[in-house]
């Protein structure tokens, strides 16, 4: 019984990450397992191969399957060893593969947690920043009003100082004008007593 292999096919079907043996029927892959240790045990190598192949397309890292195929091979044509070998060749590349998609996988799911960490955090700190932005916002409004206050300050302190510049003022002209005041009465009160000394003269001499 000759089984011809279309290799491309059997790639994708083996390399497929999804295909596992918990997704398969682990019932099946036993019988193939035990028919086809039964009948390589007889010499009908061609329905080992057979089974083993279907053992294979289950669980492909199977190692049971493998080795009883090695075996077949060793009494096998050139020709289909060859194939048989090709066949496992290709069964180890998908198994590299399956792995090697794991790993990114594994590398890939890290680096999602770590992004949507970072995201997180990211988020965050934004909202950090608009909490201070507002709060800086808040802060500039009220150094406004403060400076608009400041400035009322210094309108109404400069108000005072003319108020009292020309308090000052007044209070020097009002001091000139006391002065002025008690220099007139100071001559209104001589001439007053210049005019009265002649008549008291004249009462004596009567």
């Amino acid at each position: 019984m000759k089984i011809i292999i279309f290799p491309l096919i059997i790639s994708i079907y083996l390399c497929n990450p999804s295909v596992s043996l918990a997704q398969s029927d682990s019932y099946d892959l036993l019988r193939h397992l035990e028919s086809g240790a039964r009948f390589f045990d007889q010499g009908e190598r061609d329905k080992a191969k057979s089974h083993f192949i279907e053992a294979l397309l289950i669980d492909h890292p199977n190692p049971e399957a493998k080795k009883y195929l090695r075996k077949i091979t060793e009494k096998q044509s050139i020709a289909e060893s060859a194939k048989l070998l090709r066949f496992l060749d290709l069964i180890d590349y998908c198994e590299f593969l399956h792995n090697r998609v794991s790993s990114i996988k594994k590398e890939s799911n890290a680096h999602l947690d770590f992004i949507h960490k970072y995201g997180k955090t990211q988020k965050q700190v934004i909202e950090k920043s608009h909490l201070i932005k507002d709060e800086m916002e808040r802060i500039a409004a009220s150094l406004k009003q403060n400076k608009i206050h400041y400035r009322r300050i210094d309108e109404i302190n400069e108000a005072i100082l003319r108020e009292k510049n020309q308090t000052y003022e007044k209070l020097a002209y009002l001091q000139k004008l006391n002065s002025q005041l008690r220099n007139l009465k100071l001559i209104v009160t001589k001439n007053l007593s210049l005019k009265e000394t002649p008549l008291a003269s004249s009462n004596l001499v009567d």
